[in-house]
């Protein structure tokens, strides 16, 4: 190995975590780690599995003599965050990080480590090349975008693995075992702004200089959120100098501690703006110095913009900000000091007239989780935002009597000769995820000790990995359990021969052995036949493997049909579906849901009424969700039905009335024309220009004419063909219109 971790044990790990230092690797864009993990498994000839999402499963036989122990699985994700010291100039995308060595600890120059995850990558590809190592079959999983809402683990299809018990090496704290974490969800709180013409002079406003940290493990620290803080000063602001907002944005990662925030203000008295601007730092100073002693606030003037929020908007968005919860909520009960729901508002940001923040909520109890998103939306509506939530994840709750944490306790009181520290987090761990897409897996996390995660002051302990490495080998040595029969016989002495007598055997005992030969062969062929004929038959068929469908029972347990659906569908045909309990009648059920989300609810209840009619033996949480699901279809499927035969209805009517219309108005047309189709006779006054003397002319028309056209009309097309032949133009014109 060459570089700077070169010559630093354990040596492997160290290579591997070097390797993947240069991959770009942020959340969202993993494209790159992902490459790098397929690429080691070509390239030591091992089983691979990988799919769209970009997680990568590599898979190892167990060591000689343990190829038939229970498989492993080791854990970790490939993601990392994203964060730089200010004034840094460095591209994630583009460049690989700058290792440094101080010390005992590893550190990269200026920007985030990624010792969170990359040390569970480093060490788990370190046991996939080394064959001296002895371990059961491994199963190492390597997933993406923990970080923003452990997609990763969401995504992947749990039936690529066998194994039922997870090493999971994403905690940050030597000699701590952890059992259970937090569930959590993200909730984006949005509010449009109407905006005015902006007028005075502009200005930026920023805090920096925050300690920041892990949203979760660091919450009950003390640390304050740039952008909860920046509320504070804008709210003193608009009450002290009638600022109007443009923009505010603070925070990339929305579990992390935000450390900046820069918002842009105008206000139409600078000099009592800046005065102010300095007195609220000195405050900020005094009030938070002892926690935050690189807190600063600072204005600088800036090109005044076309448009800032008007009065209201400018008032309601730092009220919200204000308004909304930061930080711990309650504490465990059952665990002294321990954090059982909190929030964190991660992320900050304007995009034109629009301000989101984003929160990552958490909780060890379901219900409490839920009663704050509750809270948040209570709070957005007040102030006339909205609120989105996604990315939910469940708690991992701990399990009692576990054979994993025995174990994992049992290896490092002998390596390290004091008791492990078994406990929980209130952070977010895809254990819970994996516990709950895998019935029965047994499960733990651990990790060497790194400090300041999430943050550009991210280290590593040297001597803190080559302990946990060493405690990791002797765990799963521990994990293999005895060596095959096969491989005990093999690994014996040979045992020396000692001599014995024996008799030559007789000729008609060889015969004899021929004659059962042939026949047992002749048996053996028959009865292959017998097979071939019953399998071509479908009388008998293979086995097919139960696996899948127990994992398509538990999407079903989540409510996650298009999963179960996916899993039976890709991995079994109809007829082998009919010999595995009640595959069928949930590939039916889950069919249902899939057109149901089509809006085909006929078919949609007419293929869950197959699978109801199906299912035989299922736990009652899988009977209650189906059996509440199938109302759900009934009740829309008849409402659709009444709605279509109300559409029906309202349609009819109106072609009746149209109809009507139209004989109505036929009739009518047809009366007037008979009522007005006559024969009249109307007088004109006519000037004879030759003879100088009036007289009248009677005239008669037969012109049929609506109710449109009256006698004036009839009159002046009777004048105006007479015209041009006997009179004169003016004066006859005008003794029409006198008579007229």
């Amino acid at each position: 190995m060459s570089g700077k971790l070169k010559g630093i044990e354990p040596e492997r790990v160290m290579k591997y975590f070097e390797a993947l230092s240069a991959v770009p690797r942020g959340s969202g864009k993993t494209q790159a780690a992902t490459a790098f993990c397929v690429d080691f498994a070509k390239e030591h000839r091992l089983e691979y599995y990988t799919d769209e999402t970009g997680n990568v499963v590599i898979y190892k036989k167990g060591s000689p003599g343990f190829e038939n122990s229970e498989p492993v699985i080791i854990q970790g994700h490939l993601d990392m965050v994203w964060e730089k010291a200010p004034g840094v100039d460095f591209n994630f995308e583009t460049q690989g990080l700058n290792l440094a060595v101080d010390g005992d600890y590893i550190n990269a120059s200026g920007t985030t480590l990624g010792g969170d995850d990359g040390i569970a990558v480093a060490m788990a590809l370190a046991i996939l090349e080394d064959d001296s190592i002895k371990h059961p079959p491994i199963e190492a999983v390597f997933t993406v975008d923990e970080e923003t809402g452990m997609f990763g683990a969401t995504a992947l299809d749990t039936s690529v693995l066998k194994g039922r018990k997870m090493l999971n090496i994403d905690s940050e704290e030597e000699g701590t075992l952890l059992v259970s974490c937090a569930g959590g969800v993200r909730a984006d709180v949005i509010f449009d702004a109407e905006t005015a013409l902006a007028f005075g002079d502009a200005y930026t406003v920023t805090i920096t200089g925050l300690h920041g940290g892990h949203s979760g493990t660091e919450i009950d620290k003390g640390y304050i959120s740039a952008n909860k803080l920046m509320a504070e000063v804008l709210g003193t602001l608009l009450e002290k100098n009638n600022i109007r907002l443009c923009s505010v944005n603070g925070g990339t990662m929305d579990n992390a501690i935000t450390r900046e925030c820069r918002a842009v203000v105008t206000t139409p008295d600078r000099f009592s703006f800046v005065n102010e601007a300095k007195k609220l730092n000195a405050e900020l100073m005094k009030k938070h110095g002892e926690v935050e002693a690189g807190i600063n606030l600072f204005c600088a003037k800036c090109d005044l913009p076309n448009e800032s929020f008007d009065k209201s908007s400018t008032v309601s968005v730092i009220g919200l900000l204000k308004e909304l919860p930061q930080g711990v909520v309650s504490m465990s009960g059952k665990i002294d000091g321990m954090v059982e729901t909190s929030l964190n508002m991660g992320v900050l940001k304007t995009e034109q007239n629009k301000v989101t923040c984003v929160f990552a909520v958490r909780s060890s109890v379901n219900s409490k989780k839920e009663n704050l998103v509750e809270s948040i939306k209570k709070t957005a509506a007040a102030y006339g935002a909205t609120i989105r939530t996604h990315s939910s994840y469940p708690a991992w709750e701990f399990v009692e009597n576990s054979p994993l944490q025995k174990v994992m306790s049992d290896v490092y009181m002998r390596q390290y000769g004091k008791k492990m520290n078994v406990t929980a987090i209130h952070a977010g761990l895809e254990c819970g995820i994996f516990c709950g897409k895998i019935k029965g897996l047994d499960c733990v996390s651990f990790g060497p000790d790194i400090l300041e995660i999430h943050t550009p002051r991210e280290r590593l302990s040297i001597s803190s990995v080559e302990r946990v490495w060493k405690y990791l080998l002797a765990v799963l040595e521990e994990l293999c359990g005895e060596p095959t029969p096969a491989a005990a016989k093999k690994s014996e002495k040979p045992v020396k021969e000692t001599a014995s007598f024996t008799t030559k055997p007789h000729k008609h005992h060889i015969n004899m052995t021929k004659e059962k030969m042939s026949l047992i062969l002749l048996a053996v062929c028959v009865s292959f036949m017998i097979l071939c004929i019953l399998f071509s038959k479908e009388i008998i068929r293979f086995p097919v493997p139960k696996y899948p469908y127990k994992n398509a029972v538990a999407y079903i347990e989540q409510g996650n049909y298009e999963a179960a659906y996916k899993v039976l569908d890709v991995n079994y045909t109809l007829e082998e579906m009919k010999n595995i309990d009640d595959a069928l009648a949930l590939y039916k059920i889950c069919s249902s849901h899939v057109e149901y989300k089509k809006g085909n609810l006929e078919k949609a209840l007419s293929d869950y009424r197959q699978g109801d009619r199906l299912i035989r033996s299922q736990s009652p949480e899988v009977v209650n969700e189906i059996k509440e699901y199938g109302s759900r279809v009934r009740e829309e499927y008849e409402s659709s039905l009444k709605q279509k035969e109300a559409e029906k209805r309202e349609l009819q009517s109106v072609e009746e009335e149209r109809k009507r219309k139209e004989e109505e108005e036929k009739r009518t047309e047809y009366s007037t024309t008979v009522k007005t189709e006559e024969r009249y006779t109307a007088p004109l006054v006519i000037f004879d220009t030759t003879r100088k003397r009036y007289y009248y002319e009677e005239t008669t028309t037969e012109k049929k004419y609506n109710s449109d056209v009256d006698e004036f009309g009839d009159a002046e097309d009777f004048y105006d063909w007479h015209y041009d032949d006997f009179y004169d133009y003016e004066e006859a014109e005008e003794y029409f219109d006198e008579y007229y």
